[in-house]
């Protein structure tokens, strides 16, 4: 639980010696701040009591061992010419009666017991399984394929952009490895051209059925998930209610089939996989103690009134990472040794710089060129990319990275990079300056990892100076580009420390504002009410890096237009505020977002905040007016290039909040990401979405969104939100208490699952009102996988609640096998009670 702060109140003194602010004020804004953190250092008790779930059975079902997806068919093998629909082979499960029988990814279904395929995308998929559902274990289903073969030549000559380009999209792996294979015979300096030869052919292949297994998951490349339930409870009150519901009235109970069907993901893990983020997903009912237990752990860092703690912060965020030992003995603490504060700073600066070098150790010469250059988006399904740079070539870079020794290199800055430590600098800085205190530079010299520059109190304009080591003693100051930006091998260190005043930092140029492209950036501002304006890769962001930004106080302004706010990929990017009624405003793709291997986090303490996220890009859909976001606590993985996404994660601890979010936002994960949405205190917060937001799943991943109090207003401008769960997925909603109001729009909301996955939505109090294209509840379709979904509404708390669609107060309806919606008439613990035998 995260209590509630109060109201915000505007933090006028300076944290620094130089303020003039009254001893009262400050006594007030340090209560405030305990209030909001008494409980976020040791997490949420997110429902109190918990139970082991009973063992669950399943009914048999019959399994081919294939994901399927609706194409068209070009007739007679003419692109250009008409077309009707077919069913394509997406996936093939190992060990399975297709993959014994000779189909492959790709495969083109076209006909079943040799009729064709005819009718709409959804009409041929439901003749594919209503073939499935007519026969009996042992019996072989006639599929007639289409099946392309690919002949690849090596030719002499050259090998334009165009021709290459061409290679790679139609030739595919055989190509790739064909010409890969070629240039390593050529001689230095000489080309290859490479002719390949597509052939279309048609098949006809037998497949028994079998009875569906319930497969163990495989071994993951990452630590295993396991680990990391050992400390959190078995199951959630909800489990047990929905189990023992199910049981005592004869129902059919998907709720094992879905589990397995989670934990036995057909393929391994690919080097980005996050454990934390695979067990969340295939323990679903644990998800909300996972996402309470590393709130609590990222809370633990600000526990303390007025001060914070670098190195737990970095700790937890590389325990999370799968990179626990980073750190360890690596001397972070702070020996003086004669040395002013400052040349203590000078030499931290020089051994991170040191360790960051050992990280980067085994990259070639090109790899450090990607890494230099490289401006990453996500391919697919979000923004279009920034830079030249593949997302493939930056992940083959990112595995020859040691991640621990990342960690560690920003860990080695954790101890002059306290509150107390920066207030002393502050002080021995002011004395031995007091005859020049107002001077633009008191300090200019060479230091162990570069350039180091102390200003003094006057309005400073910083203009795109590159330093190591930057030190601002005062004033409304200015900051032109270049402020904290890391960027390897050139700058591998930055950091940068404004004591006060009202500051703005805009930047033009991409990488800015505690952002690091390999290496380590950090910018803190210990007060004022400052203004951050910067493009891209800024505001606590980092790709094959870490990015640190900390504002201790006031109400601050942040705005970007991507990859800004706590972005993480190959990483991770920290954007953390401590005080005050602060905007964060970005066009995509921000705001605690995880992107492949990286770690995403935003977090607010105190004040009423407003989260903005979308305006850049149009959604990939086609739907008009509707743009993509991609954040505000989201991990995002790529499918294509099967790079599984990271964790972001969003944390607002107090205040009467705004979160407006284009698609993939609040709370939410896709392709192996994990995203969390966690809202404390008493507000009465707003979210608007538009699809896929708040505590969402796609693909699989896992998502959560979690708000502890208010009177709160959920709404989406298209549909699938609070709470729903597509494809191998998992999602968990919870609203603990309050008189809430539910708008889920077209379609799919507030509590729903298909194609294999887990949705699971909870509001634990109030007086309620529900509204949308459907009441809470609802599952399936389910074709991708032959398998089932569950979907699990509870409302609780007894309220005469409101449903637009009829549902009923104190009421429970299944709907088949697949969505169970419970409206309580006290809380989920007296349910239990109550029907306990």
């Amino acid at each position: 639980m995260i209590t509630h702060g109060g109201n915000h109140e505007p933090q006028s003194p300076p944290v620094g010696g130089g303020g003039d602010g009254g001893v009262a004020e400050r006594r007030r804004r340090r209560r405030r701040r305990a209030r909001a953190l008494l409980l976020l250092a040791v997490g949420a008790t997110a429902g109190a009591v918990w139970y082991r779930l009973p063992a669950l059975h399943e009914t048999p079902r019959l399994w081919l061992g294939i994901s399927i997806i609706a194409v068209d068919v070009p007739e007679n093998g003419d692109v250009d010419g008409a077309s009707r629909k077919g069913i394509r082979v997406d996936r093939v499960a190992a060990e399975s009666p297709a993959a014994a029988h000779g189909l492959r990814s790709g495969d083109i279904i076209e006909a079943i017991d040799g009729r064709p395929l005819g009718g709409s995308g959804d009409q041929v998929i439901q003749e594919l399984w209503d073939a499935v559902g007519d026969r009996h274990e042992g019996d072989a289903l006639r599929l007639g394929i289409v099946r392309e073969e690919t002949t690849v030549h090596r030719l002499a000559g050259d090998l334009s952009p165009e021709a290459a380009a061409r290679v790679r999209t139609d030739l595919l792996e055989q190509a790739e490895a064909a010409l890969r294979g070629a240039l390593a015979e050529a001689p230095p300096g000489a080309t290859v051209a490479l002719q390949g030869q597509r052939q279309r052919q048609s098949l006809t292949v037998d497949v028994p059925l079998v009875a569906r297994p319930l497969r163990a998951p495989r071994a993951s490349a990452s630590p295993p998930p396991e680990r990391w339930l050992a400390a959190v409870p078995a199951v959630s009150l909800e489990a047990v209610l929905a189990a023992r519901w199910l049981s005592t009235r004869g129902r059919p109970n998907p709720i094992a089939s879905v589990l397995a069907e989670l934990r036995a993901e057909d393929r391994p893990a690919d080097a980005c996989r996050l454990s934390l983020a695979a067990a969340a997903r295939r323990y679903p009912w644990q998800m909300l103690a996972l996402a309470q237990r590393q709130v609590g752990e990222i809370g633990a860092a600000f526990a303390a009134t007025d001060t914070w703690s670098s190195a737990a912060l970095l700790r937890a965020l590389a325990v999370l990472a799968d990179e626990p030992r980073a750190g360890i003995g690596a001397g972070t603490g702070t020996t003086t040794g004669g040395r002013t504060r400052l040349e203590q700073m000078e030499v931290a600066v020089g051994r991170s710089r040191t360790m960051i070098t050992r990280a980067f150790d085994d990259l070639s010469e090109a790899d450090r060129q990607i890494l230099a250059t490289s401006l990453a988006t996500p391919a697919k399904g979000g923004a279009a990319a920034t830079g030249e740079i593949a997302p493939r070539q930056l992940l083959e870079v990112a595995e020859k990275i040691d991640h621990e020794a990342l960690y560690a290199a920003a860990l080695a800055l954790a101890s002059v990079l306290e509150r107390d430590f920066l207030l002393a600098l502050e002080r021995e800085l002011r004395a031995e300056h007091a005859a020049h205190l107002t001077d633009p530079v008191l300090v200019d010299r060479a230091g162990p990892a570069g350039r180091t520059v102390v200003s003094g109190t006057a309005r400073n304009r910083h203009r795109g100076e590159v330093a190591a080591l930057a030190i601002d003693l005062g004033g409304d100051d200015v900051y032109a580009d270049g402020t904290a930006a890391a960027r390897w091998p050139g700058m591998p260190v930055a950091v940068a420390v404004d004591f006060a005043g009202d500051d703005a930092y805009q930047a033009t140029a991409a990488v800015a504002q505690a952002a690091a492209v390999g290496g380590i950036a950090v910018l803190v501002d210990l007060a004022g009410d400052d203004s951050y304006l910067a493009t891209t890769v800024a505001q606590g962001s980092a790709i094959a890096g870490i990015g640190l930004l900390l504002d201790a106080a006031g109400d601050d302004a942040y705005r970007g237009q991507e990859l800004t706010q706590g972005v993480g990929q190959v990483g991770a990017g920290i954007l953390a505020d401590l005080g005050g009624a602060d905007t964060y405003e970005a066009g995509a793709l921000g705001q605690g977002l995880g992107l492949s291997r990286g770690i995403g986090l935003l977090l607010d303490l105190t004040g009423n905040d407003r989260y903005y996220l979308k305006g850049r890009y149009a959604n990939d859909y086609g739907d008009p007016g509707l743009y993509n976001g991609l954040g505000q606590g989201c991990g995002f993985g790529d499918r294509d290039e099967e790079a599984s996404g990271g964790a972001g994660i969003l944390i607002d601890a107090a205040g009467h909040d705004r979160f407006e979010g284009g698609h993939f936002s609040q709370g939410g994960g896709v392709y192996h990401g994990w995203g969390v949405l966690w809202n404390g205190g008493d507000g009465d917060d707003t979210y608007v979405g538009s699809r896929y937001n708040q505590g969402f799943s796609a693909h699989f991943g896992a998502g959560l969104l979690y708000d502890e109090g208010g009177d709160d207003r959920y709404s989406t401008l298209q549909g699938a939100a609070q709470g729903l769960a597509w494809d191998l997925s998992a999602s968990v909603f919870v609203d603990a208490r309050g008189r809430d109001t539910y708008w889920g729009g077209e379609f799919f909301s507030q509590g729903a699952a298909a194609q294999s996955a887990f949705a699971l939505f909870v509001d634990r109090g109030g007086q309620d009102r529900y509204g949308g294209a459907d009441d809470p509840g609802i599952g399936g379709p389910n074709e991708y996988h032959e398998g089932t979904s569950f979907a699990l509404a509870v409302d609780a708390g007894g309220d005469a609640d409101e449903y637009e669609h009829g549902a009923q107060n104190n009421d429970a309806v299944a709907r088949g096998e697949l969505a169970l919606r419970l409206d309580l008439a006290g809380t989920v613990s007296g349910e239990l009670a109550a029907e306990a035998p």
